[in-house]
């Protein structure tokens, strides 16, 4: 019996910690793109006023571009809403789900190659999920790619994963320390006692890499 309510005290825990982790990221993505959406609406409606028509198109155009920007990052959301803490999650179907929902539908180029996933448990299944959002999130929002490649290769021993893109790349070190998500990831892949590697250059894009032995 102490067992069970230890399991089921994790469980809250773990639940507790997924709607803390969504209240962060509407607050860090929503807010700013709303406020950008603000500020944007207000510099038209000044340009307008003062018919300054000459730069007034290239002011609706960021008008109309931030609110897009606020419609894909409301669609991640939702969609990361509408997952139960108890659900079976199919790697392939889910991630195919949120690339057609998000990356496709803005613009990015996606490849997705997934073996051996019956070799993984619904908990790393779910953690692995998790982890390629956070990987893909960061993609969007710092590196704006074109191309977005993710493998997951399982096997009876091991699995690996690899979240890889063509955008823009950064010195990792002074982004992980300030957070971008990878502190989650490296939560995540510390229950999965694995390894985790982010590399990125300028010219070569960003590579995040999952190993663990199972």
């Amino acid at each position: 019996e102490a067992e069970s309510l230890l399991r089921t005290h994790e469980h809250e825990l773990a639940k507790e910690e997924e709607r803390r982790q969504l209240a962060r990221d509407l607050h860090d993505t929503l807010t700013q793109s709303l406020h950008s959406l603000v500020l944007t609406a207000d510099t038209s409606q000044r340009l307008l006023k003062n018919e300054r028509f000459d730069v007034l198109p290239d002011s609706i155009q960021l008008l109309a571009d931030s609110a897009r920007q606020s419609l894909r990052e409301m669609r991640l959301l939702l969609h990361e809403l509408q997952l139960s803490p108890d659900e079976e999650i199919d790697l392939k179907e889910m991630l195919n789900t949120r690339l057609a929902i998000v990356e496709q539908r803005i613009g990015i180029k996606t490849s997705l190659e997934i073996n051996g996933q019956k070799y993984l448990s619904k908990t790393f299944r779910r953690e692995i999920f998790y982890i390629v959002m956070e990987a893909l999130n960061n993609s969007i929002k710092h590196a704006h790619p074109d191309q977005i490649w993710i493998s997951v290769q399982a096997s009876p021993t091991q699995v690996e994963l690899l979240v890889k893109d063509n955008g823009r790349g950064f010195d990792t070190k002074p982004l992980v320390d300030k957070g971008m998500g990878f502190n989650n990831m490296r939560f995540r892949v510390e229950k999965l006692k694995g390894t985790l590697q982010i590399t990125s250059s300028p010219r070569g894009g960003t590579a995040v890499r999952l190993n663990v032995d199972l």
